[in-house]
């Protein structure tokens, strides 16, 4: 616990300096914004900030929005830490920001990831080819990658398989494994080098 405190401390730290902003200062709360927007960015995409480039980081919010389809629900997650910390302050310091941080980051993990799990789930339920078995038929998993109705559902047949998220005891069939799929890590969020979010 106290590893990861630093280690969120310090990325946190790693975000001021790229901004430009320091963290003895206070900071008003159009720039803590910034600051948490740029951190959690980094962090749901699992970039080390201190040693991005400064076109990367300029792209890094549109990044955000395009990688990860859970960005609103975590802006609402900052908005309401950012209430419950600091409810009518003029201006924050490092320990104020911290502190939102470390709630948006907390409740990240109970809520967000839980969400995001069970959506999958029901998505797959949805194509599921013969209710009750926990399966969907590959042809319909990526189909509904290519009709745009899901950003997920691209992996290739060779992970599937090494995850144990494919049936193939009908070769003429092959299917996804609905829980499997779900658990699987490549469901999970590589946010810190000591734990990832699932």
């Amino acid at each position: 616990q106290n590893l990861i405190h630093r280690e969120a401390i310090q990325q946190l730290r790693d975000t001021y300096a790229v901004l430009s902003k320091d963290v003895a200062n206070y900071l008003s709360e159009e720039d803590m914004t910034s600051v948490l927007n740029t951190y959690l960015a980094s962090y749901v995409l699992g970039y080390n900030i201190s040693n991005m480039p400064d076109e990367r980081l300029n792209q890094l919010a549109a990044d955000v929005e395009y990688e990860f389809p859970y960005w609103n629900r975590t802006q609402e997650l900052l908005r309401a830490a950012r209430q419950e910390v600091g409810p009518g302050f003029p201006a924050f310091s490092f320990r104020d920001v911290t502190t939102i941080a470390e709630s948006v980051t907390d409740r990240f993990g109970t809520q967000q990831i839980q969400q995001s799990c069970t959506e999958i789930k029901d998505r797959l339920l949805v194509m599921e080819a013969k209710r009750g078995t926990g399966r969907v038929r590959l042809g319909d998993f990526y189909a509904s990658n290519l009709n745009n109705e899901s950003w997920q559902f691209m992996e290739r047949v060779e992970y599937l398989r090494q995850m144990g998220a494919l049936d193939e005891s009908s070769s003429s069939s092959p299917q996804v494994i609905i829980p499997n799929y779900v658990y699987m890590h490549a469901n999970c969020l590589d946010v810190s080098e000591f734990y990832d979010v699932c």
